[in-house]
This record gives structure tokens, sequence and C-alpha cells, in this order.
């Protein structure tokens, strides 16, 4: 595929996709709101239970809170937000 040429000043530079554009958006963000929860990881897409909590765990990580998670077996998991992170000095 060529590049097309376009006219940078009139161009729609914003994010499309609702919500999606937002920084700092993902789909497990409802994920973070402290509630307890067993997971069907198909339902994000996901087959493998280890690499579906690695992303979780980073997004909440990412976000300075604390967690929980449990690998319930191959088809669930179960995370909880249970507060802030705790910053040790170092």
């Amino acid at each position: 595929m060529t590049d097309k040429i376009v006219d940078g000043d009139s161009y729609a530079w914003e994010k499309r996709g609702g919500n999606h554009g937002r920084k700092g958006y993902t789909r497990y963000q409802h994920l973070l709101d402290g509630h307890a929860r067993e997971i069907k990881i198909a339902d994000y897409g996901a087959s493998d239970p280890v690499t579906f909590l690695t992303v979780v765990r980073k997004v909440a990580r990412d976000r300075g809170l604390a967690f929980r998670t449990k690998i319930v077996d191959v088809e669930t998991v179960a995370f909880q937000v249970t507060g802030k992170r705790t910053v040790n000095p170092s």
C-alpha cells in the first residue's frame, strides 16, 4: 500500500473509539474497583490464565494498587484489588 498525502491542518487527528482514546484506558479498568471476582478469561479473549493474570497485575501495579490473585482452573482466575501499594524506602 502506498502512502496517501493528506492536508495536515484539516486532518482528523483525534483518536476514535469512544473512551478507548483516553489516556490510561484499559478494558480491565472495571476490575480495579475492589470487588473480588472470579473471571472467565475467555470473556477477555485469553486462553492462558498465567498470561491473563500477568496483564491484569501489571495494570493494577502501574496504578499503584495492591491486589491478590489466584488461578482457579484453566478457564477461571480470581482477582481483587485490596488497596494502595506501600512504597518501601530504599
